[in-house]
């Protein structure tokens, strides 16, 4: 796949504040003006500039309109602008998804880590439990384009997402298709709303080690990604 630049491909927008649909849900999304539209591009093609993988480049370009719709969601709550990595306080920003995001990665909520051993079979609770779903807050959302795994023989094949008590069609992930990397985009991405409660399920094909990764962002507020250090 031949590679791209983000900042040659994503457009700048100016959108009015107004009802939108995202995630089957109808609600109110902020301006976003192109200032904080520049801020976002610049924001994500710095993140992906070098040594990226052109298939996840691709993938966030595709959904680039589903991602500015999320912070115009959340922005709706805060009523603060998006500065990205000029955030600061309650400035929205995004960063793309760890570990430390999460209360518990495959049923464990202390040493948290994305690589796991896994038998052929069996479904996993990988992000959240069945007792203690994941939570969004009312200052934040999350998005999730496709899944990557760092280990070159995948084990997971399937992915369940549950978002406030149900439960959605189960997504295949075709690691064997591909030629030249181990990400696999979501037909549609997996977006997380304010105060939503959320659970992913992941099933394995063959016993062994899987790296999985979800790849996306979180949109939250510059004092709470401070938090994070």
């Amino acid at each position: 796949m031949e590679d791209i630049q983000l900042r040659n491909i994503l457009r700048p927008m100016n959108l009015p504040r107004g009802d939108i649909q995202i995630a089957g849900t109808e609600t109110v999304g902020a301006e976003f003006t192109e200032q904080e539209s520049k801020i976002l591009i610049k924001m994500l093609d710095r993140m992906y500039y070098v040594n990226s993988i052109p298939s996840i480049k691709k993938c966030i370009s595709d959904n680039y309109d589903i991602l500015v719709d999320l912070i115009r969601v959340v922005k709706t709550n805060t009523k603060q602008p998006f500065r990205g990595m000029f955030a600061k306080g309650n400035d929205l920003t995004i960063k793309p998804l760890y570990e430390e995001d999460f209360k518990y990665v495959w049923g464990s909520d202390t040493d948290k880590t994305f690589e796991h051993n896994v038998t052929k079979g069996t479904v996993y609770d990988y992000v959240g439990t069945d007792a203690d779903p994941e939570t969004t807050k009312e200052e934040e959302g999350i998005i999730i384009l496709g899944f990557l795994d760092l280990n070159p023989d995948p084990k997971i094949y399937k992915v369940r997402l549950m978002k406030n008590g149900e439960y959605y069609i189960p997504q295949e992930l075709e690691f064997d298709k591909l030629e030249s990397d181990n990400f696999v985009a979501l037909p549609e991405p997996y977006v997380i709303l304010p105060e939503s409660t959320y659970q992913i399920k992941a099933k394995a094909y063959e016993d062994g080690d899987t790296y999985l990764i979800p790849v996306g962002f979180r949109v939250l507020m510059a004092k709470v990604d401070e938090t994070l250090f």
